[in-house]
């Protein structure tokens, strides 16, 4: 049943993508790239039948393909290789997998360094605390390098940087918390994307949608799930735009700061922007 309700859910997810990609083509919007897969969950990757159908949709529109994946176990990397396989066999243009995994990231530099590696924003974590730029604007007399840090994230690091290529890693997401975004990346030879309007404040093991259903001595355990995170969501805190759903807790960006993330992207060497049309997951 679990397994139904995610193959349900992702048939669900393709159908609402063609939609979003015949009306973009019949407007003045532009796509150039589709984000497919799991960021968070290694219970919510889909299965290679899944992605060689989202493959088709990226052909038939002349569009390149992100492979989503998360943090994985090892039964979660043996789940990836099929799909990483996949991949490689199609031999798609400027084809990526965005890894959260550093044991992952080795792997995929190992077996397939044909495919482009992009470190996803699980890999070089900032402070993203939605509540923290209120508690920030309170302090009018904070050193500016104190500022700057709260802005920072590993990235800003030359060593850091300097990992990322012995890694071929060209590319690094973001997200742009609600104190600001400073990336490092303005004069290095990495290019920066951001995510809107959903930004990751943490993620982990435990999943709350996955819980609901338990008595209370299973709740918050590691177990099988019937895979709720698609269907369930929680606001944690609404001044905060505070929003909880499957094992992540993610803050909401307003108008305001998708416009300042716009403005500022150049100089903060970002030179793509990737749209969530819903929760990611």
């Amino acid at each position: 049943q679990g397994r139904h309700g995610r193959d349900e859910r992702q048939r669900r997810r393709r159908h609402d993508l063609r939609a979003a990609l015949e009306t973009m083509r019949c407007s003045e919007e532009q796509i150039s790239r589709i984000y497919y897969g799991s960021e968070f969950c290694e219970r919510s990757l889909p299965g290679v039948s899944a992605l060689e159908e989202m493959l088709d949709l990226a052909e038939q529109h002349d569009l390149a393909i992100t492979l989503l994946t998360p943090p994985v176990t090892d039964a979660g990397i043996a789940g990836v290789r099929p799909l990483l396989e996949t991949l490689a066999r199609r031999g798609r243009p400027l084809t990526e997998v965005l890894v959260s995994d550093w044991g992952l990231l080795y792997a995929l530099r190992e077996r397939h360094p044909e495919l482009r590696a992009v470190l996803g924003r699980l890999l070089h974590p900032g402070i993203s605390d939605p509540r923290l730029a209120a508690r920030i604007a309170r302090c009018p007399d904070l050193p500016e390098s104190a500022r700057r840090f709260f802005q920072g994230s590993s990235t800003s690091a030359r060593d850091y940087r300097a990992m990322l290529a012995e890694f071929c890693v060209r590319r690094v997401e973001f997200d742009r918390p609600n104190q600001g975004l400073a990336t490092g990346l303005a004069d290095s030879q990495v290019a920066g994307s951001v995510h809107f309007p959903y930004g990751v404040v943490a993620t982990g093991r435990v999943c709350y949608p996955g819980s609901v259903d338990r008595v209370r001595p299973e709740k918050f355990a590691l177990f099988p799930c019937a895979r709720q995170c698609g269907e369930t969501w929680f606001e944690r805190d609404a001044s905060a735009r505070w929003i909880e759903s499957g094992n992540t807790s993610f803050f909401t960006m307003d108008r305001e700061a998708m416009l300042r993330t716009l403005v500022e992207a150049r100089e903060q060497g970002i030179d793509r922007c990737v749209l969530d049309p819903g929760l990611p997951h």
